[in-house]
């Protein structure tokens, strides 16, 4: 695989003379550019040229003994000129690009095949419409996909989808958002994020001066050093302890206002969203403060404090920012044994898989692993665990066994796995911050929980063979025939609900399936989780968008344990469709400010 940074060639295969001079002259003052007239000759170069993006006609390569360069690999981007026939789509490789280039102008052309290039440059891809280029923070650091893109002079929007978004003037560093938080202190927050989604745009800034430093080298500098130590929990509450020495002691300004938000009880985001430093800057001198005893931290009063395992998928600022634990099953992979997203990350992960001989295995945690975790929660505080369904893990069974004082915990079997579970997770612990009452969170969780609408694709049905999910032989038989089934879940089952012809028709088909599952006039809420496919989950979420209403999207990454049974390339949605009273009540916690 080439290296991210390393500029590919451009090998274009065109019996079409002006077609093939077109692109070949106006990409070779940036790029190496070598033409072929036909797919032998294509094949010929192709094989000894290196990374690579590789653009052809569609019939070309379909009339040259089936799909021509069907197996590019890693080192070769495939891009085919199609015809804009619908029907083309139905058996066209799944790796490759389809650039419906009949009818296109010339200029729009050379626009998007060098979009491409980029993508293949920086180290991400394109999106399938030729519009964006399209990564994801387990595949690709943020701070080392800004030092590539600088290094390329790019003026671009880099958004870090659903979190905030970074703009580069020229390979300049030019602005930063995060939430309520700009420049710097932004810059460092989205440094700190190692999964979700990203976005890349090519387009100038808006008019006006820069906020960020001209100099790329510094701004890594910080971020870097912010990103460093142990944050503590957003939500939890800061207090000022005047002991003995405190009027005696000379504070900086920092310190005086850290203190001046812990005097009114502010929580560690409110202090970090209210001082201009950066977070990083900002907890240094909250650990020099509490060790020196005069700042005191706890966890926020809530009624309910509430767990699930790592299948809920569920993206770690998210979970932070709600106080949800998340309990970590085991995955065995390679002779070694990792815990779910803390020793083995998704992207990790998804590098080790294809170099394992042996298939890798999960296991739930051990009963007294629940059993030390309830135990520390305060006896007066309610427990919420919720669970991946029973009839895939035995992790309900394990917490539901574990020891607990009294009735202190609830433990819920979700008869759901991954966003779902995540989503669900999710709302119970925005209603704990809410204030409802435990009783009322956990009748309210079993009521929702069922209302949950799940399909997803699956990239090979080997996974599931492997895990005993499927036979063998149909998985074989699925692949030879590049049949791709759409799976559901059904009381907490996977279950196959309908089958296509090819990756492509899975998203139309999937939406498809949503739609019929909810009113389409009324608002929803969706997930979508995938294992290291961002261009279909990006693809998914686009038709997502534009078919329904949707008052809040979550994308999470599939982490290990759910990878090792469905293999890289799954995309899965659900939906949620809250009533106008829950709508309110599950909203970000931000609205309510």
């Amino acid at each position: 695989m080439s290296r991210r940074g390393e500029r590919p060639a451009l090998l274009v295969v065109d019996p079409i003379t002006e077609r093939r001079r077109t692109l070949s002259h106006a990409l070779a003052t940036s790029y190496e550019v070598v033409p072929a007239v036909d797919a032998a000759e294509g094949q010929l170069y192709a094989h000894n040229l290196g990374p690579a993006v590789v653009v052809m006609p569609a019939s070309l390569a379909r009339s040259a003994g089936g799909w021509a360069f069907a197996e590019a690999g890693d080192d070769q981007t495939l891009v085919l000129l199609g015809s804009g026939d619908p029907s083309e789509e139905e058996d066209f490789p799944d790796h490759a690009l389809l650039l419906p280039a009949h009818g296109l102008a010339r200029e729009d052309l050379i626009r998007k095949i060098r979009l491409v290039l980029l993508a293949r440059e920086a180290g991400i891809e394109s999106d399938v419409r030729f519009e964006a280029l399209i990564g994801d923070l387990t595949r690709v650091p943020l701070l080392e996909l800004v030092q590539v893109l600088s290094r390329m002079r790019l003026s671009a929007r880099l958004e870090l989808v659903g979190r905030g978004a970074i703009r580069l003037d020229g390979g300049q560093l030019h602005s930063a958002r995060a939430g309520n938080s700009d420049d710097l202190k932004a810059f460092c927050r989205l440094g700190r994020l190692t999964e979700g989604p990203l976005r890349v745009t090519l387009e100038d800034p808006p008019p006006g001066e820069s906020s960020l430093p001209g100099d790329l080298s510094s701004a890594l500098v910080l971020a870097i050093e912010d990103s460093l130590g142990d944050y503590p929990p957003p939500g939890d509450l800061l207090s000022l302890s005047v002991r003995d020495g405190f009027f005696e002691t000379s504070f900086n300004r920092l310190q005086r206002d850290i203190l001046a938000y812990a005097h009114r009880q502010a929580t560690v985001q409110e202090t970090f969203d209210g001082i201009a430093e950066t977070d990083g800057t900002i907890l240094r001198e909250m650990i020099s403060l509490e060790d020196a005893g005069f700042l005191l931290r706890e966890t926020a009063p809530t009624a309910l404090h509430v767990m699930t395992d790592s299948t809920s998928d569920l993206p770690p600022d998210l979970a932070a920012e709600h106080g949800i634990e998340i309990v970590p099953l085991t995955v065995h992979l390679g002779g070694r044994s990792f815990k779910d997203r803390v020793d083995l990350q998704p992207g990790s992960f998804y590098e080790l898989l294809p170099k394992t001989r042996e298939h890798p295995t999960t296991e739930p945690p051990p009963r007294q692993e629940f059993a030390r975790r309830f135990a520390a929660q305060p006896e007066s505080r309610q427990i919420l665990s919720l669970h991946i369904s029973s009839a895939l893990s035995e992790t309900y069974r394990n917490a539901r066994s574990a020891d607990r004082p009294g009735d202190s915990a609830a433990v819920i079997d979700s008869r759901l796995v991954s966003m779902p579970l995540g989503l669900l997770t999710l709302f119970a612990a925005r209603l704990a911050l809410r204030g409802f009452e435990s009783d009322v969170i956990v009748r309210r969780v079993r009521a929702m929980a069922p209302r949950f609408h799940t399909f997803f694709v699956v990239d090979t049905l080997d996974y599931l063979a492997r895990g005993g999910r499927i036979g063998k032989a149909r998985a074989l038989l699925g692949s030879l025939l590049n049949i791709k089934p759409i799976l559901g879940l059904e009381d907490g089952q996977i279950v196959p609900v309908a089958r296509v012809r090819g990756g492509r028709q899975a998203h139309p088909k999937i939406l498809e399936l949503l739609r019929a599952s909810i009113d389409p006039a009324r608002p929803v809420i969706a997930g979508i989780a995938h294992s290291s496919a961002p261009v279909w989950a990006d693809r998914l979420r686009s038709l997502i968008h534009r078919e329904l209403e949707v008052q809040e999207f979550v994308i999470g990454d599939m982490g290990p344990v759910v990878g090792a049974h469905v293999g890289p390339g799954t995309v899965g949605a659900t939906l949620f469709q809250p009533s106008a009273d829950e709508a309110t009540d599950l909203a970000p916690l931000s609205r309510d400010t």
